[in-house]
């Protein structure tokens, strides 16, 4: 909202600044047309390239940052996200910097504070994948922390977000933890072992082999 009203207010400076050149000049109306929506589109063009350059320049820091995650470098990684989003502007890229910021906090085991922010998140417009991460995550840290009655009703609710990708390459086996956990959840222990066993024949991950190893954890305490 707040960039579509900057973008009116740059077209509505512009718009009086062309109209006092035309009094001053006495420049034809005609003429004075084509030259404001020539001005105009200019404009537009501009802020959608200086836009995208912008958006560009976060996601490859991003990628550099994910690559931090990757090798373990946990503490690294946060304090390069934190930094992305103390300089951050539009409420989009700082929401999407957040839940990036909670996939640190939650490989460190700090799913407590990972869920106080993507609690934060819930009366966000966020769509498409945004959304499915920020659900996939908060339902992981209320597994984690405990709350199995919390976990299992946003796990419930969230099947909407969660099916496009169920068995994909990039969340496939993010979504697969949770449907181990709902399983538990449910007293399908036996349903659970199967779903562990098949994860890990499909997705081989360090991040998720923690989660495989926990999981594996609680079935065993529960023998």
């Amino acid at each position: 909202m707040k960039r579509v009203l900057r973008v009116l207010a740059v077209g509505i400076g512009l718009g009086l600044l062309l109209v006092f050149l035309q009094q001053g000049l006495q420049v034809d109306s005609k003429a004075f047309l084509r030259w404001y929506w020539a001005a105009g589109a200019a404009v537009l063009a501009a802020l959608a390239l200086a836009g995208q350059l912008y958006y560009r320049k976060y996601r490859r820091e991003m990628l550099e940052a994910a690559k931090l995650l990757e090798e373990g470098k946990t503490g690294e990684y946060l304090e390069k996200v934190e930094k992305l989003l103390e300089g951050a502007r539009g409420r989009q890229l700082q929401n999407q910097l957040r839940i990036n910021l909670t996939a640190g906090y939650c490989r460190q085991g700090e799913y407590g504070r990972a869920a106080e922010i993507l609690e934060g998140l819930e009366g966000e417009k966020l769509r498409g994948v945004m959304k499915m991460v920020q659900r996939l995550n908060l339902c992981c840290c209320y597994f984690y922390t405990g709350q199995w009655g919390r976990g299992m009703e946003l796990y419930g609710r969230s099947q909407g977000e969660f099916a496009p990708y169920r068995g994909g390459e990039a969340y496939g086996g993010n979504v697969a933890v949770l449907d181990i956990f709902a399983a538990i959840g449910t007293g399908e222990r036996g349903r659970a072992g199967e779903l562990l066993r098949e994860a890990r024949r499909a997705w081989q991950k360090p991040g998720l082999e923690e989660h495989y190893r926990y999981l594996a954890g609680l079935l065993e305490q529960g023998k």
